[in-house]
């Protein structure tokens, strides 16, 4: 079924009564600007969920049987067709733009608001939809990562309070982002968000949200008093008492806003010389008129409400170049704080880590200590063992009687038990000892010098100490050429021992005194330097070494258990 328009229809005019037909203007409108609809609240689950959510509604039957609803042009509402938005735009076809008939799409805006859920409102400006729309400046040195991490930490302050992006894009330090709902925009403005420790501010789009097409906007008209009034009639004055459909004051009456017949005279307005406030002070000059469209795509300039400023001196060179200067100046003291404050951070995470090495240190060393006490309880108990049971072997020696060897022999087994659970734990308290040095003490070598258990190594532990008997032995062996120094090795060590214990592993113990090997038989002479020899080298040495705790280098040795010295005495 063809569309057809028919005549234009005027608005309903507040202003004034229009008792004829607008005049026939020469001029014609040369440019269709801001005739377009911004139509929100459909679906987004795709790049194309949009529009097929708008075509399906118009396509309803009620819709379609519709005499006055015109066919419409329907695209993506931003330029990136590749993003799923909530929005599309609303426009007409060629056919009915020129001449303009914003008449048509508005009934086309009022029919598709009865849709549920769905919202159309005149489009602000070119571009995204602005009116959820907020920009933040990086206030850190610009640069490609900067604003990629700055924009990132924007859209995470944004997640953390539940406010849907719908799309978002940095450009030049500049992070903007679009809403789903129009309240975000109000939420964010009364609490900015917090990045890196300070509040970024938003930039808010300068607009003021049209109520019909072609509407024109004279800017900078809040000094003069009574400016609305004065400005209906100016209209009334150039265009006819009719033309002037209505008008509004926006931004604290700042800016003037009226809407005209029809699109002609709007165009027709914009074109002759505007001389309104001509007889005022010329420091007070408003802007000329322009269509309010154009001055949102733009932004709308900056105003002052103090009429005693002077609004020219606000575009001064002289007053720009001051507020450049302090801006730069600004953004330097920023820059420069930011450096003290991740200092100060830096320096308190040190401070934090050098606390936590302190304390973690002490408690090693506390645990270090305790071990170290606990080995040398072990080593001095095992020093008092051997000692006992050096002392019990000798008194074995000399017993009178069966009954008197078998007690004290049944005490050098129970002294042999403990002696082997105490050399157990001191070999596992050495372990222990060891792998927590290298563990904790790895990073210090001094203090794992200071805390290392002492070195009980074979040559500490073998020289006897003065007046020994052993001491006494060797220095008699030294002076008197017929009997050497003894030598006690393993081998001699075990022979002694077992014949002191009639219960060895070898038998029989042999008869002590001198001994008869074959045929030879020894003078007394001789017979009493051999007896001297053996005491010597039997009784003298297990005395001493008995003395002196024995060796104890089996400490460290691979098989404490074990040791070359006391292998007589293990069962």
């Amino acid at each position: 079924m063809s569309f057809s328009p028919g005549p234009y229809k005027s608005p309903d005019v507040s202003v004034g009564n229009r008792d004829t037909p607008p005049p026939s203007l020469e001029n014609r409108i040369n440019e269709v600007v801001g005739m377009e609809l911004i139509v929100s609240g459909l679906s987004r689950t795709s790049p194309r969920a949009a529009q097929q959510d708008l075509v399906r509604r118009i396509q309803e039957p009620d819709v379609l049987r519709d005499p006055n609803m015109p066919p419409l042009v329907i695209s993506h509402g931003s330029g990136n067709i590749g993003e799923a938005l909530d929005y599309v735009t609303v426009t007409l076809p060629t056919t009915l733009r020129d001449p303009p008939r914003d008449d048509v799409l508005d009934y086309a805006r009022l029919v598709i608001s009865q849709f549920e859920g769905i919202e159309a409102r005149w489009k602000v400006g070119r571009g995204a939809d602005k009116t959820r729309q907020l920009s933040f400046m990086n206030p850190a040195e610009r640069n490609k990562d900067s604003d990629s991490k700055f924009e990132q930490d924007i859209l995470k302050a944004f997640e953390d309070r539940s406010l849907d992006v719908q799309h978002h894009w940095s450009n030049r330090g500049r992070a903007t982002f679009h809403f789903l709902k129009r309240e975000s925009v109000s939420d964010i403005i009364d609490r900015p968000p917090i990045i890196g420790g300070r509040a970024i501010n938003p930039i808010v789009p300068r607009y003021v949200q049209p109520e019909h097409c072609f509407e024109i906007a004279v800017t900078n008209v809040g000094a003069f008093p009574a400016a609305k009034s004065r400005l209906d009639s100016y209209v009334q004055e150039k265009m006819g008492r009719d033309a002037l459909c209505d008008s509004r004051m926006e931004w604290d009456s700042n800016v003037y806003i009226a809407r005209l017949s029809t699109p002609e005279e709007s165009s027709t307005f914009l074109s002759l010389p505007f001389t309104c406030f001509d007889n005022e002070n010329p420091s007070l000059r408003p802007n000329d008129p322009d269509f309010l469209y154009t001055l949102n795509s733009s932004g709308l300039p900056a105003t002052m409400n103090n009429s005693n400023l002077r609004t020219q001196n606000y575009d001064s060179p002289v007053l720009r170049n001051q507020l450049d200067e302090l801006t730069r100046q600004n953004t330097a003291i920023s820059h420069t704080l930011d450096i003290a404050l991740n200092q100060q951070n830096n320096l308190v995470n040190q401070l934090d880590n050098v606390r936590s090495q302190f304390f973690g240190m002490m408690g090693n060393m506390f645990a270090l200590s305790s071990l170290q006490s606990q080995f040398m309880m072990s080593k001095t108990e095992v020093n008092s063992l051997e000692a006992s049971l050096s002392t019990a072997s000798l008194m074995l020696t000399i017993a009178s009687s069966d009954q008197a060897q078998l007690n004290i022999q049944s005490h050098i087994n129970d002294l042999r038990r403990k002696m082997s659970n105490a050399e157990h734990q001191v070999s596992t308290l050495t372990s222990s000892l060891n792998t927590m040095q290298q563990t904790f003490l790895q990073p210090y070598p001094q203090l794992a010098a200071i805390a290392s258990p002492p070195a009980m190594g074979n040559a500490s532990l073998n020289v006897p100490p003065p007046g020994s008997a052993q001491m006494t032995n060797v220095s008699s062996s030294a002076n008197n050429p017929r009997n050497p120094p003894a030598t006690t090795t393993p081998l001699s060590r075990k022979r002694t021992l077992d014949e002191f214990d009639p219960s060895g592993s070898t038998g029989d113990a042999e008869p002590m005194g001198p001994q008869i090997h074959g045929d030879h038989e020894h003078s007394d002479e001789e017979m009493g330097m051999l007896e001297e020899d053996q005491v010597g080298q039997q009784i003298l040495p297990d005395v001493t070494d008995s003395a002196l705790g024995m060796n104890m280098s089996h400490i460290f040795n691979p098989n404490p258990l074990h040791p070359p010295e006391l292998s007589s005495f293990q069962h």
